[in-house]
């Protein structure tokens, strides 16, 4: 199954496209109160600054996430893929508290690799039910300042440091 970015979920989104107008006006501006080199060289900026921005919300606007019989890839980017396989997870969950409050995420042991995802794809609570059913899941309460992956280095530590002593 394929769930894909949900605009509805981002409130601030629109903020990003009237920076970008901003932007532009700004740039065109300077032609009236600026020599013209040096009103060109800003507008030049404002328009790149402007289109950066749009095309970094449009590659965050392309992101979703594929499920299939052996795992899930995700797809944060157009030119970046994380690959998991359900049996290869080793930790699971839902964040609570922390700067990833709300979040869930995925972590595979054996390859250190971790996705942290917001929900902000559609039928976001379809896809947690298939994590739920294929890993071990657990819900994570963190204090202000700890991050998900923070979290599990202290976790890993301990657990580490139990199978040495025994």
């Amino acid at each position: 199954m394929t769930y894909k970015y949900n605009p509805k979920t981002n409130k601030k989104r629109i903020l990003f496209y009237i920076f970008c107008i901003v932007c532009v006006l700004a740039g065109i501006s300077t032609f009236f109160f600026m020599q013209k080199l040096s009103a060109l060289l800003c507008c030049a900026a404002c328009f790149y600054l402007s289109w950066y921005t749009i095309k970094t919300i449009r590659g965050f606007m392309s992101s979703k996430i594929v499920t299939y019989t052996e795992g899930f890839t995700v797809y944060t980017s157009p030119n970046e893929k994380l690959e998991f396989d359900w049996n290869k997870i080793t930790h699971a969950g839902h964040i609570t508290g922390g700067k990833n409050n709300g979040h869930i995420f995925a972590y595979m042991e054996s390859e250190d690799k971790i996705i942290v995802l917001p929900p902000i794809f559609v039928d976001f609570n379809s896809f947690v039910t298939e994590l739920k059913e294929h890993s071990p899941w657990q819900e994570y309460t963190l204090s202000d300042d700890e991050t998900i992956s923070s979290y599990l280095k202290k976790q890993l530590v301990v657990q580490d440091e139990k199978k040495e002593d025994n």
